[in-house]
């Protein structure tokens, strides 16, 4: 553990942080009426807090697909899976 300005320092600031969030509002209306909570949450509440800046939320919501989109993204979410 470092210590940078009197803080201890257990992640390095330039972590990356990826979140995938499954919701059943479609995607427009969810960050436009509902403002996105999640992510305001996350990133101000959580990651912003610890001096993590490096945040990016996807949303994936299977009823705004065809069959096929469905397919390709779930295939596409093991990049978010550690």
């Amino acid at each position: 553990m470092e210590e940078i300005a009197g803080q201890r320092q257990i992640l390095n600031l330039k972590t990356k942080i990826r979140v995938l969030a499954v919701i059943g509002t479609p995607n427009i209306i969810y960050k436009l009426h509902y403002r996105n909570p999640l992510g305001n949450m996350l990133k101000r509440g959580v990651f912003g807090k610890l001096g993590l800046k490096d945040f990016k939320i996807t949303y994936f919501n299977a009823e705004d697909q065809t069959e096929s989109k469905r397919l390709r993204a779930i295939k596409k979410v093991g990049k978010y899976i550690l």
